[in-house]
Order: C-alpha cells, then sequence, then structure tokens
C-alpha cells in the first residue's frame, strides 16, 4: 500500500459535522470516514464513466434498439397484449 499523504480539503459546515457525527458514531477518525467516502465515489465514478465508454463504443458498432421499439414494447407492459423486448438489429 502507498504511504499515506496529507491533503487538505475544505468542507461546508454541514458536511463537516456530517462527517464528526459518523466518526463518532463508528469510534473511527474522520480521516477513515473521509477517505472510505471518497474511495467509494471514485469507485462509483470510475464505473460510471466506464459504462458510458462502454455503451458508445455498442452504439458506434450499431448495436441499437430502435426507439419506438422500446417506447411500444414499455407500453405493453401489464397489457393482455404485453410484447416481447426489442432485440438488438
Amino acid at each position: 500500500m502507498d504511504e499515506p499523504r496529507k491533503v487538505t480539503v475544505e468542507l461546508p459546515a454541514d458536511l463537516d459535522r456530517q462527517v464528526d457525527t459518523l466518526a463518532g458514531e463508528q469510534h473511527r477518525p474522520k480521516s477513515a470516514v473521509v477517505e472510505e467516502a471518497l474511495r467509494n465515489y471514485l469507485e462509483l465514478q470510475a464505473w460510471q464513466v466506464a459504462a458510458i465508454k462502454e455503451g458508445i463504443a455498442a452504439v458506434e458498432r450499431g448495436e441499437v434498439v430502435d426507439h419506438a421499439e422500446v417506447k411500444a414494447w414499455l407500453e405493453s407492459w401489464g397489457t393482455a397484449q404485453e410484447l416481447p423486448p426489442p432485440r438488438i438489429k
């Protein structure tokens, strides 16, 4: 694991109080709460960016479903004539 580095961050007072409260409730240092929150945020953002890139690549390969077909399928949900899900053409 990399050597820890000190980073200074200015937080709005309400967010600082929330971090204080959570750290106290979990009997953990504020820095551990902030580190965990930052790791979770970065992981989520990395996943989202990868999913967007994957979607763009699929579109560029022509792997798309017609909007009108998707709309018709969704509108058929819960009816006696529910349509099968549209397929990539």
